[in-house]
């Protein structure tokens, strides 16, 4: 039938017209706003009389074209129709088509059901149908969605009948409707608690023809302005009661004169419960303003809001922390103002009040401002109820982002604190007055090789440094001071400080021990290196400061034995060992270890299992360490120390090397102090030659030369001249040969000296 009266209408477009103005106006079924009346073929509805009054002013011609409201959202976007009647405003809507400015009626979305729903989230897993497109049937997805509820929503392509008949048929268990609608056909079904998205119906057109909605927005105004204009009096017409006159029965008008009578002495009665209805109202009102005093003056943020999370009223304390005005406060969901990781919760404690009725424990929140600045807050809530159901939540939020930022804080330090306690290095546990461990550190159990929580002293130490320990615990917590104590067991050095502390429990010591036995090598190392150096300023003799610098080093306490090697043209001499372990530096030039450092020229360590070829038990050392004496990168020799520690620390090797190059340098200068001794012995004796030499040439040559002189005469005179001359040259020599001693001995005299 509905398709007949579409061609029909449709048909009406093609009819000619008079030269009044044309118009083509969708209407779709939605009583008593607009719908179409088969059996008199007639549009009606408040929106039909008010465009048809319009009409007949502007002698516009209305073309009706009826068909269902998604069907006609998009033939006014292509521009097939003039008008559309009953539309909600959106901002959505208004990017597509144009709208007049005045809303001609407000309305609402409701859901309806065949059983009575309370709460917006008792529509978790039910089929809810609304008409496609419609604008309260989207806004309800969207708050289902905002909440987290999983709905089947089914789109009907009709109008709000279908909707209603379709959960009649039970293919939907709810249906949304506008309120208007529901209230005069939904008489079969429940009206549910479920009541969103506040409405303004206008008129729309076709997007950039709006010369229309001008007009019709001029003839509102005109009508708002008038009590009796066909504004209202339609609106009382469709939804208005109505006038009944009553028809009083003869025996009735008799009854008026005896009540009447009654009445009389009834009004004097009135007159007094007037009057003190009039002083409780004072009272109520008086109380009322108290309460609202309160209310509005509370340092707590107090609120009230509907099962879906809308506010309803906020009171000043709330307005304030959150920033936003009475009016801005009335138009919020709590989604707008709590967090999104903290919304679910929310959510899940409304259920819980409607569910059981009742307030639930205090819980706390993150929410944000205005601004979106986050703030904490702990809830107090409870159910308010109406004729025996809950119909909203009302509630004290106290600010406590303050306390919450301090718990974090506390947190943090408290963390920090528990990480250094459980990764530092030095070990650290806190004992009572008995000495009995409450606390104990990872480094604390791995010195003592156990975790000594609930255990005392005399249970994991040695009995006397168990009594030396209590001693100094019981010693600080009575004096309330620190105390420090130096000691060593099992060749590993400890500093002991004793901390009396308060806790929550009482009083107990902190101890912190902290290990010094590298510290305590390294000193020991660097006081033999000290020593060292100065033999090697005072002694020449190689021998013996090889024996000194060996026996200074077997000297420290984790050195058992050390050997020191010469090397000569690439073989290995043994030199000394420490005590009298011959057998031991005989077997030094063929040990690897040794081997292996003179060739790579740095120091090499090995395990006891790898070393064969010495003479040393293996329970007498745990590592060997050969280290190469290199000078201008020539090995002089190899110092070699048998370690009865399995760790021998970064910093210890570097000076173990250090001292070996010292070493070399050393024995390099004692080898030249040798070489210098030996020429100046040389220089002394070629002197004491030459010398000798100068003298038995000078008499000689003397008595060669006067010979020459007293025979000059009696001898060839050529002769006598040549003779005098190599004379002479042999005297050039012996001078220079003076020269050549005075040098020497001054040369002498140097190393006299140097």
């Amino acid at each position: 039938m509905k398709k007949i009266v579409v061609l029909i209408i449709t048909a009406l477009v093609l009819l000619p017209t008079a030269s009044a103005e044309k118009v083509v106006v969708g209407i779709y079924d939605n009583p008593p706003l607009v719908f179409y009346e088969s059996n008199e073929n007639k549009a009606k509805g408040i929106f039909i009389d008010i465009l048809e009054y319009i009409a007949e002013k502007e002698s516009w011609e209305i073309v009706y074209h009826y068909d269902n409201f998604p069907n006609l959202l998009e033939k006014l976007k292509r521009g097939e129709i003039d008008l559309l009647v009953d539309i909600a405003y959106s901002k959505e809507r208004d990017k597509i088509f144009d709208f007049n400015n005045e809303t001609v009626i407000t309305n609402w979305g409701v859901v309806y059901a065949r059983e009575k729903l309370d709460s917006i989230m008792q529509l978790e897993g039910l089929r809810i149908a609304g008409v496609k497109s419609d604008v309260y049937f989207e806004n309800l997805k969207e708050l289902a969605k905002s909440f987290g509820i999983k709905c089947d929503f089914i789109e009907i392509e009709g109008d709000y009948s279908d909707v209603l008949n379709s959960v009649k048929r039970g293919d939907a268990d709810a249906g949304v409707v506008s309120r208007i609608y529901g209230k005069l056909h939904a008489r079969d079904l429940q009206r549910t608690s479920i009541i969103f998205s506040p409405i303004e119906l206008r008129f729309a057109s076709p997007e950039g023809r709006g010369e229309l909605l001008q007009v019709i927005d001029k003839h509102l105004i005109e009508m708002k302005a008038d009590e009796n204009s066909v504004l209202f009096t339609s609106i009382d017409r469709w939804l208005g009661r109505g006038v009944v006159k009553p028809v009083i029965p003869e025996w009735l008008a008799y009854s008026v004169i005896f009540f009447g009578i009654v009445a009389f002495f009834v009004a004097f009665r009135n007159f007094y419960v007037e009057r003190e209805l009039e002083k409780r109202t004072k009272d109520l009102k008086e109380s009322e303003k108290k309460y609202r005093d309160l209310w509005e003056n509370a340092n707590d943020i107090l609120y009230i809001h509907d099962l879906d999370g809308n506010f309803i009223e906020v009171n000043k304390a709330g307005r304030q922390i959150f920033g936003y005005s009475v009016e801005e406060i009335k138009g919020l969901n709590i989604k707008d103002v709590i967090d999104e990781m903290y919304l679910s919760k929310a959510i899940e404690k409304i259920k819980e009040k409607v569910l059981a009725g009742k307030h639930t424990e205090p819980y706390e929140l993150l929410c944000k401002t205005k601004d979106g600045k986050p703030i904490w807050v702990e809830v107090k809530s409870r159910p308010i109820f109406e004729d025996g159901r809950v119909v909203a939540i009302q509630g004290i939020a106290s600010d406590i982002t303050k306390r919450v930022e301090m718990e974090r804080k506390l947190r943090e330090s408290e963390e920090k604190y528990r990480k250094i306690f459980e990764n530092s290095p030095n070990i650290i546990a806190v004992v009572n007055e008995d000495g009995v461990f409450v606390e104990a550190n990872p480094s604390m159990a791995k010195s003592l090789g156990t975790n000594p929580i609930n255990k005392t002293f005399y249970d994991v130490l040695p009995k006397e440094i168990a009594e030396e320990r209590l001693e100094y615990v019981r010693k600080a917590l009575k004096e309330n001071r620190i105390l420090t104590l130096q000691d060593a067991r099992e060749g590993r050095y400890f500093i002991n400080n004793f901390l009396p502390i308060e806790l929550p429990r009482g009083k107990y010591c902190l101890i912190i021990s902290q290990e010094v036995t590298e510290i305590k090598r390294l000193n020991m190392l660097l006081n033999a290196i000290n020593n060292i150096s100065k033999l090697m300023l005072h002694e020449k003799d190689k021998q013996k400061f090889l024996r000194k610098v060996c026996e200074e080093l077997a000297s420290l306490e984790d050195y058992s034995t050390v050997t020191i090697c010469l090397v000569e043209d690439g073989k290995i001499i043994p030199v000394v060992v420490s005590g009298e372990r011959k057998e031991v530096l005989e077997r030094q030039k063929e040990c690897k270890v040794i081997k292996e450092a003179v060739k790579c020229k740095s120091m090499v360590v090995k395990s006891e299992e790898t070393c064969d070829i010495c003479e040393i038990k293996r329970d007498e050392f745990k590592q060997v360490l050969s280290i190469p004496m290199v000078v201008d990168n020539e090995v002089k020799g190899v110092v070699t120390l048998y370690v009865t520690t399995d760790g021998i620390i970064k910093e210890e090797m570097e000076l173990l090397e250090r001292l070996a190059n010292d070493l070399a340098f050393a024995l390099k200068a004692i080898e030249l102090d040798e070489l210098k001794r030996r020429a100046h012995k040389q220089i002394e004796k070629n002197i004491e030659e030459f010398a000798i030499l100068v003298d038995h040439i000078r008499n000689p040559l003397a008595a060669i030369s006067l010979f020459a002189e007293l025979k000059v005469q009696e001898l060839d005179k050529e002769l006598a001249e040549n003779i005098i001359k190599q004379v002479k040259r042999i005297e050039d020599v012996i001078k220079r040969l003076d020269e050549g001693w005075l040098e020497s001995e001054n040369i002498r005299e140097f190393l006299r000296k140097y």
